[in-house]
């Protein structure tokens, strides 16, 4: 398959305790790290609905795994048979404890299986040179299915899929479509399987995009395509996630974007195939600025995820329906916060905050009905943090959002896993280091949304420090916080240059000492002149939840006449 050259270098792993919990709802008991991985795709890691996770990584172009038991025991680690340089792996696991790796190697595409309580056996090739792994998905059960992007020739491809039954081999290949293409994967739980297909004519006089959609078993493999959108011109499709039932019943939520200069449009869709499976209905579930759906199904009820830049709709929405497609008003379960608030002498408030932006979510239904949805939440300077809310069956409206990840972790959330007892895991990723958040299950009664920034108070930087070349300030939140931002801003004079460092955390009743060295090449500006220089320390922290503050303290620079 064709690859730009990585490097990769090689990694260590340990067990550490991840000392801070993530919040009362959600802890952090233990977390996995690989040391200074740096190979061309993150860690992947798997959970299923007992607890147990399965993580494979790059190691200097070889793949090795763990396993982290339900109990929290970890495995030694495994390196799996290659032959040749690995560029990336994806790992699944079943609710038996059966494993899954697939592999992108220089040879092409392997498939690594382990029986529950087994080892790994010889690779089963899925492809050619010239083939990738676009996709890997395995059910509870331990049916499996792998969608392969085959490159043919310059701007030509060729969409495959490989169904693997649980304890048997992958069949033989199916051609989902030519051209320029992608798909997504969908279990039902029994071995039934929904397959979303959007791709674009191999023909370059043809333009558009269209959305299809191919059902079947793992044993008898899928049927005839569905089309259930198509677009024209300056529309695209931009992604298909399908959802499909324990009865076969399939739905697909999509993006669909216009992209104009005077009129850029977003809008995520949802279409419900109609029983017998010849035809469809779609319904706009959002307009604007919504992208980045996903779906999730299960006990009857479906949940359909976004993100929004929309200003009136900006964060993450849910909406619930039915397998019918009849869907209720969709719920914002996050949202940028604008607000703040500064508390100190000589101090003034900026006009306007630091906004945390929320994308990719992922969610899940579990066994009763339970809605549990993950996102990022990214402020403009500092960590991101994922961040998580639950429904409960039964409940009018979303409880949280909670943090899933330890305050200034920068994390990334993974996929959310219901398990057999109705605790919600949910698992991200921290630089080289791998955790897997839990919480019990839904609060009996929501609380309310907590949008409201840390409160700031700032310390005056003085002359004494300023004269010995470095700015010095104490910074206290009214809540744990991460500083995350610091700059001086005089006017006509630069006397220190912004930085974004690593974040430093701050707590109640424990204030952090920021220091800030002066510009040595600016220090004769400062210095020439009778009355003294003045300017403003300036300030950013966000809390756990991403709602952030930035705060200013007045800076008086004295020269031959006093401040």
């Amino acid at each position: 398959m064709r690859r730009a050259p990585t490097a990769v270098l090689s990694i260590a792993v340990a067990w550490v305790g991840w000392c801070a919990a993530a919040d009362a709802a959600f802890t952090v008991p233990d977390s996995f790290t690989v040391a200074s991985a740096r190979g061309p795709r993150p860690p992947s890691a798997a959970v299923n609905e007992s607890g147990a996770s399965l993580t494979a990584y790059l190691v200097d172009g070889a793949v090795q795994v763990r396993e982290r038991s339900a109990a929290g025991v970890l495995s030694a680690p495994q390196s799996l048979p290659l032959g040749g340089e690995a560029f990336s792996a994806t790992a699944a696991l079943d609710d038996a404890g059966n494993a899954l790796v697939g592999v992108d190697t220089a040879a092409g595409p392997m498939a690594f299986v382990r029986p529950a309580g087994g080892t790994f056996g010889p690779a089963q090739q899925l492809g050619g040179r010239e083939t990738g792994i676009s996709s890997l998905a395995m059910d509870g059960a331990g049916n499996a299915a792998a969608v392969l992007t085959e490159y043919l020739a310059v701007n030509t491809t060729r969409l495959l899929l490989r169904l693997r039954p649980a304890a048997g081999v992958f069949a033989r290949a199916t051609v989902l479509s030519r051209g320029d293409a992608g798909a997504q994967l969908a279990f039902d739980g029994a071995g039934g399987l929904a397959v979303a297909v959007v791709d674009q004519p191999a023909s370059q006089f043809q333009s558009g995009r269209r959305l299809a959609v191919r059902t079947g078993t793992v044993a008898g493999g899928v049927g005839k395509e569905l089309v259930l959108a198509r677009t024209r011109g300056q529309e695209r499709i931009d992604s298909a996630h399908p959802a499909i039932d324990a009865q076969g019943r399939v739905q697909v939520a999509y993006d669909l974007s216009r992209d104009t200069v005077r009129s850029p449009f977003r809008s995520v869709r949802l279409a419900t195939v109609t029983q017998g499976g010849t035809s469809s209905r779609t319904r706009v579930l959002a307009r604007g600025g919504a992208y980045d759906s996903q779906i999730a199904t299960r006990a009857g009820r479906t949940a359909v995820a976004w993100a929004s830049i929309s200003p009136t709709q900006a964060g993450i929405s849910v909406s619930l329906c039915t397998a019918s497609g009849r869907c209720e008003r969709s719920q914002r379960v996050s949202a940028p916060e604008r607000g703040f608030s500064l508390s100190t002498d000589r101090s003034r408030p900026v006009a306007g905050a630091t906004e945390a932006r929320s994308s990719q979510p992922l969610l899940r239904v579990s066994r009763r009905g339970d809605v549990g949805v993950v996102w990022l939440s990214s402020p403009d300077f500092g960590p991101a943090t994922a961040l998580a809310a639950i429904r409960a069956r039964g409940a009018t409206r979303f409880d949280g959002p909670d943090p899933v990840s330890p305050l200034g972790s920068d994390a990334t959330p993974g996929q959310p896993v219901w398990t057999t007892n109705g605790a919600l895991l949910a698992p991200f990723r921290s630089g080289t280091t791998i955790a897997l958040a839990q919480r019990a299950g839904p609060a009996a009664v929501p609380r309310p949304k907590d949008r409201s920034a840390p409160k700031l108070k700032l310390t005056t930087p003085t002359a004494a420090d300023l004269n010995a070349g470095t700015l010095t300030s104490r910074v206290s939140c009214s809540e744990p916080c991460a500083i995350v931002s610091r700059a001086v801003i005089v006017v006509g004079n630069d006397i220190a240059k912004p930085t974004n460092d690593e974040p430093e955390l701050a707590a109640p009743g424990r204030p952090v000492v920021i220091s800030l060295p002066l510009q040595r090449t600016q220090r004769p500006k400062l210095t020439a002149g009778q009355r003294p220089v003045r300017g403003r320390l300036r300030v950013s922290v966000v809390d756990r939840l991403g709602n952030a503050t930035t705060g200013e303290t007045q800076v008086c620079i004295p020269r031959r006449r006093d401040c």
